[in-house]
């Protein structure tokens, strides 16, 4: 995915220019890929993470001093009525014990949007949320796109992500042919 992003947009390159952060398993995910790659992401994120196991992080781990000189930030935050708080909260302790920086947000709420977007909200930096209010502020219900007879389900898949990069809330598909299950 990085040679595709840094071809295809402008951005800067380097760890301390470049994040990962997910939610749920995609939070395990980016625990995992950015404490065992420092040297590619020096912010990492999981919001209500099915945390990694101690041995795929070990190396960021048993060299904290290392892990600590790379690291920007390393945010994880949880409910304290979701299912996956213990795995968490074992995790932390994990950090705590090796001496890796962590912030550690346990908040109120569940497994849910809600609780994740104040999580986003803290994670990035003010100038990036800035930006997300200002591009969200400016999406619209204007203009509607409207789809016919799609056949090849990643065409209506790359139309949709384009509406939502523009701005647009509203499309439609036309379709009798094909059955659609909106996710």
């Amino acid at each position: 995915v990085m040679p595709f992003v840094n071809e295809k947009y402008r951005v800067k390159k380097g760890a301390k220019h470049r994040g990962i952060v997910g939610l749920s398993m995609g939070g395990g995910q980016s625990l995992t890929i950015g404490l065992k790659h420092t040297d590619l992401f020096a912010w990492v994120g999981g919001f209500s993470s099915s945390v990694p196991r101690a041995d795929s992080v070990a190396l960021a781990l048993d060299n904290s001093r290392k892990t600590n000189r790379q690291l920007q930030l390393l945010w994880i935050g949880c409910g304290k009525d979701d299912f996956l708080l213990e795995r968490n909260k074992k995790f932390v302790a994990t950090l705590s014990e090796v001496g890796v920086k962590h912030v550690w947000r346990l908040t109120e709420g569940n497994h849910s949007w809600p609780v994740w977007r104040e999580y986003l909200a803290e994670f990035v930096s003010p100038k990036r949320l800035q930006r997300l209010e200002h591009v969200l502020a400016h999406r619209t219900r204007w203009i509607t796109v409207a789809l016919e007879e799609v056949y090849q389900t990643h065409n209506a898949s790359a139309i949709l992500r384009t509406c939502d990069c523009f701005g647009v809330q509203d499309v439609h598909i036309v379709d009798e042919r094909n059955d659609y299950k909106v996710h």
